[in-house]
């Protein structure tokens, strides 16, 4: 937010701001979209949380420097000279469109796969032309990889759009094949996006499954803002290397969406798509291997919806249920949400009865969190800000300090009590 005023001699103003309490649990869920502006929240009048800013480089504070901040201290130091993120990220350049590349072969390392997309898009004698951040084995087909990558030179060569194709140059035909092969590109990012696989599989212990919220997306909402930095894909791998960290998006967007989809749906959509990337093998079995969701807003209701689908399901269902070992949620609506500022962008709109099963008195999501306490009776942490404070409790699932279903606005870790 900003206020610009024009004036010769000197004046005196008050200025008044107000917002309702969507606009402030919209501002403590974390991590927020990265078209989101949203930063500070006015404690009380004439003083602003963060006045003292140097710097709107947030990957760079330590945790007290975070603490400081949101507790409304305004003698912090937000000018650190060791960034914490930077030093162990190289993707540091001003931030530009992510693509998601589908159909590489699986056998191209990471510098001839870049050769590959700059000579499929006339980039070759453009220097640097592509910027491939990672490359990890497709989860349905075995013989291809799927990348994200990078590039202002690519950006301004495609046309308008979030689709494209490309038959690959004559070097990277397949001679057994009559068809010509094709690599895809896009920046929805729909369905799951692999962004990190261990190569050796003995090595690939559990997932990591991401999930964005109302409005957001696959891969723009856990990223940073101002560079092209995503801590699931650039972090997370040094962190946890025998992960298999993946991303799901789906289409959740308010304005100009064509979806007709109910959470039902989406949940059910969800639910498939686990299914097959955690196949093994042509028999279909499924990996045993355990699985931690990390869920933003809407994306936490939907993993509650599909979770409760999945334990009433099938066998493969009730496998991939009993191996999820913990979920992290920021900020889930899980007891309603003011939508009255959202509805004019959907009103009569497919999409209306998705936002309008997510509003205060919704008894969608009241029968889904009594369904969901029932079949995952977990140890639930929460943590949330109170008066500036940071607190924390620990108890059953769904429940916060207040003994109700935990409202968004802050974070719920949950574990199985075997855990």
């Amino acid at each position: 937010m900003a206020i610009v005023v024009e004036y010769v001699d000197a004046f005196q103003a008050t200025v008044k701001v107000s917002w309702d309490l969507p606009f402030y649990k919209k501002l403590l869920a974390f991590p927020w979209s990265e078209d989101d502006p949203i930063l500070f929240p006015l404690r009380e009048p004439g003083f602003f949380v963060g006045e003292g800013l140097k710097t709107t480089r947030f990957e760079t504070l330590s945790d007290a420097e975070w603490v400081a901040l949101i507790s409304g201290n305004e003698n912090i130091n937000t000018s650190p000279e060791v960034p914490h993120v930077a030093e162990r990220v190289t993707i540091a350049a001003a931030s530009s469109k992510t693509f998601r590349v589908q159909g590489i072969s699986a056998g191209l390392s990471h510098t001839t796969a870049a050769k590959l997309l700059s000579d499929s898009f006339g980039l070759k004698h453009q220097e640097p032309s592509i910027e491939l951040c990672s490359l990890a084995l497709d989860l349905a087909r075995r013989d291809e990889k799927v990348a994200t990558v990078n590039s202002p030179q690519l950006e301004a060569t495609l046309k308008a759009g979030d689709q494209w194709q490309k038959a690959l140059p004559d070097p990277f035909q397949s001679s057994q094949s009559a068809r010509p092969r094709y690599i895809n590109l896009d920046t929805q990012f729909y369905g799951f996006t692999p962004l990190a696989v261990p190569e050796d599989d003995n090595k690939h212990l559990f997932d990591i499954v991401a999930l964005p919220g109302l409005g957001g997306h696959a891969f723009g909402s856990f990223k940073a803002r101002g560079n092209n930095y995503m801590w699931l894909r650039d972090d997370l791998p040094k962190d946890l290397p025998h992960a298999r960290i993946l991303i799901y998006g789906y289409d959740t967007k308010l304005k100009d969406s064509q979806s007709i989809q109910d959470l039902d749906a989406i949940a059910g959509t969800l639910r498939t798509a686990l299914k097959i990337v955690r196949a093994k093998g042509s028999d279909r079995k499924l990996h045993e291997k355990p699985i931690i969701f990390i869920a933003h807003s809407l994306g936490g209701i939907v993993l509650k919806q599909t979770l409760i689908q999945m334990a009433d399901g099938d066998e493969q269902d009730k496998a991939n249920s009993r191996l999820v070992r913990g979920i992290l949620f920021f900020g889930v609506p899980s007891q309603g949400m003011d939508i009255s500022s959202a509805l004019g962008m959907v009103k009569g709109k497919a999409n209306e009865p998705l936002l309008q099963g997510l509003r205060y008195d919704s008894d969608t999501l009241r029968n889904q969190q009594r369904e969901f306490c029932k079949e995952f009776p977990w140890q639930s942490w929460t943590e949330w800000l109170e008066n500036g404070r940071r607190t924390s409790s620990l108890g059953r699932t769904g429940f916060s300090h207040t003994g109700l279903a935990f409202v968004g606005g802050g974070t719920e870790l949950l574990l199985p009590y075997q855990a």
